[in-house]
């Protein structure tokens, strides 16, 4: 499974694909990222058809290599990158729950148990939820 974040352009990926995250592959989650209020952040990409989810990804509070310097430090980041890893992390549980899962079961069940957020972006097809590592659970499809 390869999660992968969808860039951070603020355009329709359907019509500007970003790579990887527009393979249209069954191994691989395109995670776009949502503000503090649930909304598209406002740099994020989208596609009804190239990005699976949205995850966390405005102002994440993450590790840092300070440029030019010898200290890793910490720093409030964003990006659809900021995003990824909260879908990475709960694929990798719910793998590790179940070893009988595959790719294609575990992108199921992160994306068949999103929480709706309706209508993200401009596009107002975007049907896309955002991950719920609670639902995700340890049980494949």
């Amino acid at each position: 499974l390869f999660v992968a974040a969808a860039g951070n352009d603020g355009i329709n990926t359907d019509f500007a694909p970003h790579f990887p995250s527009s393979f249209n592959l069954d191994n691989i989650i395109a995670v776009t990222a949502t503000d503090n209020n649930d909304q598209l952040a406002w740099f994020a990409s989208f596609g009804p058809a190239t990005v699976d989810l949205a995850a966390p990804g405005d102002y994440v509070f993450s590790t840092y290599k300070l440029f030019g310097g010898s200290l890793d430090d910490y720093a409030w980041l964003s990006g659809t990158s900021m995003s990824t890893p909260h879908v990475s992390a709960a694929a990798a549980l719910l793998r590790a729950a179940n070893g009988a899962c595959t790719a294609a079961q575990v992108k199921t069940r992160i994306r068949g148990t999103a929480t709706d957020l309706g209508s993200l972006g401009e596009d107002s097809t975007f049907g896309t939820g955002l991950i719920n590592p609670v639902l995700a659970g340890t049980i494949c499809p």
